[in-house]
C-alpha cells in the first residue's frame, strides 16, 4: 500500500485497522514516505507563499528559499521529532 492509497482510502476512525494490517518494512515505508509528505508540503507552501501569496509582489527567489527551509525544518525537527535538519540550498 502506498501512501497515497492510505491517505485517500482511510479516515482516522479506521486507522486502528489500517496499522494492525501492516506490519514491519510496509509499515516503517508508509511513515517515512507520509513524514516526506508533510516535509514537502510545508516547503513548497511557503515557498510560494513568499513568491506570490502576498499580495506585495515577489519577494525573491532567496527569501523564498530561507522561508521553506524554515518550514522545513520546524516540520522536521518540531513536529516529526527529529533532531536536526539540513537545509536545502537550490
Amino acid at each position: 500500500m502506498t501512501s497515497e492509497e492510505a491517505v485517500k482510502n482511510y479516515a482516522p476512525a479506521q486507522w486502528a485497522d489500517l496499522f494492525e494490517k501492516l506490519g514491519g518494512e510496509d509499515l516503517r515505508e508508509l511513515i517515512k514516505d507520509l513524514e516526506a509528505v508533510a516535509e514537502r508540503a510545508a516547503m513548497m507552501a511557503t515557498y510560494l507563499e513568499e513568491r506570490h501569496g502576498y499580495g506585495c509582489g515577489d519577494q525573491g527567489h532567496a527569501s523564498a528559499v530561507k522561508a521553506c527551509n524554515r518550514a522545513a525544518r520546524i516540520v522536521h525537527c518540531r513536529a516529526l521529532g527529529y533532531n536536526a535538519y539540513k537545509d536545502l540550498s537550490f
